[in-house]
């Protein structure tokens, strides 16, 4: 018997395939797709998605809620979108490696304005200590990019200048490590636009 079967709606399956009409079922972690009749088909819950569209979670490639959803983990906001997955710590603004606590702090003052001041869970200060907060704790799956602003800011502090070649290694260092916890990891580099100055590298 299946646990859940929803049936009568419209399959996008994400393949880039034309939408179906069928049914899909899942038993345990086994999704089961029918193009057939299943109204003979036993399960504990049946939901009717007459008019409505069945198809995979969306993945959202660039979202700012990597403190938001630690104060609010049942991510109400996208999990009625239909998002299923988040990448987080886009654009440079990721919240760890920061081992100095009150650097994060400022840093989390300074972007407020974009991921709010919520009250968060516990502390951290590295990649895999904060990747801990939302393993089995939010309602999404969590795909988490390091980006400059803590390696910077960890290294080189707020000095407006250049980082020089120890820092640069210093950086370097902490990305390795970050990346050695697991994790995938992003240089973001600033694009030149029509009469702008580009970012240096560093």
């Amino acid at each position: 018997m299946l646990d859940v079967l929803i049936k009568h709606g419209l399959i996008v399956d994400g393949t880039g395939n034309p939408g179906f009409f069928g049914a899909v079922g899942v038993q345990g972690d086994t999704i089961h797709v029918f193009r057939n009749d299943v109204s003979n088909s036993e399960a504990a819950q049946t939901i009717d998605a007459s008019g409505k569209v069945v198809c995979p979670g969306f993945i959202d490639v660039h979202a700012h809620s990597g403190l938001m959803i630690l104060a609010e983990p049942e991510h109400h906001p996208k999990v009625r979108q239909g998002i299923t997955t988040e990448l987080i710590g886009v654009d440079g603004n990721s919240y760890a490696p920061f081992p100095p606590h009150r650097d994060f702090l400022a840093f989390m003052e300074l972007n407020s304005g974009l991921d709010g001041s919520p009250e968060l869970p516990g502390t951290w200060s590295s990649v895999s200590e904060y990747l801990s907060m939302f393993d089995s704790k939010v309602a999404v799956n969590i795909a988490y990019i390091i980006g400059n602003a803590p390696l910077r800011i960890s290294t080189v502090g707020w000095n407006e200048r250049p980082a020089d070649e120890a820092e640069l290694s210093n950086m370097r260092a902490m990305l390795r490590e970050g990346m050695e916890e697991g994790l995938s990891a992003s240089l973001q580099v600033s694009i030149t636009l029509l009469e702008a100055t580009p970012t240096p590298m560093n």
